[in-house]
């Protein structure tokens, strides 16, 4: 039994510390094409779909966390993040959507003022067909 509470915390110090992991950014955001490694720190996005363009709520690229909307009035910060050129790293906080510990790795662009997430690979499919199915607009 102390095998295996060892195991469990050592595999849960492991998971935060992937989750917690904050990478330095390059340039700043920029009108048309995005530099490689354009950082989403600090920046507001209106979320819509690629299917029909409907809106979907707010994401605010903080310095390490993500944080949503649906109204912009209440905020739920649902995931840590970082950045690595033009990699995004992304690990969510609640299990209701994703393992705990999946992280997700996908190719960013910023084009003039919409952020596009095409997966390279993610254990959960939930995120990985919302984000290959939306786009970002930057307020």
């Amino acid at each position: 039994m102390k095998t295996f509470r060892f195991v469990f915390l050592l595999s849960l110090f492991f998971l935060l510390a992937a989750c917690k992991k904050d990478k330095d950014e390059a340039a700043p955001l920029q009108g048309g094409q995005g530099p490689i490694g354009a950082t989403l720190k600090n920046t507001l996005w209106l979320c819509r779909t690629t299917s029909n363009n409907d809106w979907e709520g707010y994401f605010y690229f903080g310095r390490d966390t993500l944080i949503t909307s649906n109204d912009s009035i209440t905020w739920t910060p649902t995931s840590s993040y970082f950045t690595n050129l033009n990699l995004f790293y992304i690990c969510d906080f609640s299990p209701l959507v994703c393992f705990p510990g999946d992280t997700g790795e996908y190719h960013f662009s910023v084009v003039s003022d919409t952020l596009r997430f095409t997966s390279v690979s993610d254990g959960c499919g939930l995120r990985s067909g919302y984000l290959n199915a939306h786009y970002f607009i930057r307020l």
